[in-house]
């Protein structure tokens, strides 16, 4: 198309665009992106279909394409507010119209919204196979907000492709790939970082938003360009060894979580919109397979060295 530019990328063995005119220069809006870019584009325009067409032999899986416009997108009325939240991407709302297309406002950093005032908002399809975003031009946040815009749509459209989206450091090591769960501040980050000083041969794989997939029935962890505050852009994946929810301690105590508990171990973490039946469904119907197929459990423990010894040590004990 005249006036645009195509963008390719594949993260998780999946492919998306990102359309934007010509004045927007992606790669320096997207520099967490550049490991995940592909180069044949002209095969990835011929992939411009939803999730649930049939792609012909030897073409790509087409996740979705993301427009970024010129025109001033507005929440029609009508549209139904589903959720409203305060996290590291700043302020977001999230609105329903009659047809199922979701509408998300984000109001970046501590901006947050006031009546129709955004910093960015995108439409997207009930799938999230088509998006169109319009981004404040003068923002000094653009490339900020794409990326979180970018992230939202990844989290909700790789859940309809036996995926899931999970707020978690993980680590590599000895081939697999291990992710520890917790609340904001519970010390996940640090977790890792006494696992990349402990363990031998170990190296961190993602450090906030790793991508789970069912790839020939078997969980691989993904790295994408999401990593929070560390720079850890990495286009690599590993079968997945365990899962660790961290609980802050005096001791350190690993406990092994099966069936229903570690079932819940796994759903907080996981990014799904909340009252999308449809999405929630596919999700519980992926984490239920999961953990079914690799050990997950719960560390009690101190930021110590002897917290990775531990978990480690038991998972090895653990993998099949």
């Amino acid at each position: 198309m005249s006036g645009e530019r195509i963008y390719s990328y594949k993260v998780a063995e999946l492919t998306f665009m990102v359309a934007a005119p010509e004045c927007y220069d992606i790669e320096e809006l997207l520099p967490s992106f550049a490991a995940f870019r592909v180069a044949d584009v002209a095969s990835t325009l011929r992939q411009a279909r939803r999730p649930d067409e049939v792609a012909l032999d030897g073409e790509p899986e087409m996740l979705f394409r993301f427009t970024l416009q010129y025109e001033a997108i507005e929440v029609p009325a009508g549209a139904v507010m589903v959720e409203e939240d305060d996290n590291d991407m700043g302020h977001t709302r999230l609105s329903k119209t009659w047809d199922g297309s979701y509408y998300l406002e984000l109001g970046y950093h501590d901006r947050g919204l006031s009546g129709k005032s955004h910093d960015g908002i995108f439409i997207a399809t009930p799938d999230f196979s088509r998006i169109s975003a319009s981004i404040a031009t003068e923002s000094p946040d653009c490339g900020s907000i794409l990326t979180s815009m970018l992230r939202i749509a990844f989290a909700q459209a790789v859940i309809l492709r036996d995926g899931i989206s999970i707020h978690a450091s993980a680590v590599a090591a000895d081939g697999k790939a291990f992710l520890f769960l917790g609340k904001s501040g519970t010390g996940k980050s640090t977790h890792a970082r006494m696992w990349l000083r402990n363990i031998q041969g170990s190296h961190l794989l993602n450090d906030d938003n790793p991508a789970i997939r069912l790839i020939d029935g078997k969980p691989v962890a993904f790295g994408t360009p999401w990593s929070g505050k560390t720079p850890c852009y990495r286009n690599e994946s590993c079968p997945v060894g365990g899962i660790v929810r961290l609980v802050q301690s005096d001791a350190d105590i690993f406990m092994q979580k099966k069936d229903v508990a570690a079932f819940v171990a796994l759903l907080p973490s996981c990014s799904v919109v909340h009252s999308d039946s449809a999405l929630q469904a596919r999700l519980c119907d992926t984490i239920a397979k999961i953990i079914e197929l690799i050990p997950v459990g719960e560390l009690k423990c101190l930021p110590d060295n002897e917290s990775a010894i531990i978990c480690y040590n038991n998972f090895k004990s653990l993998i099949k």
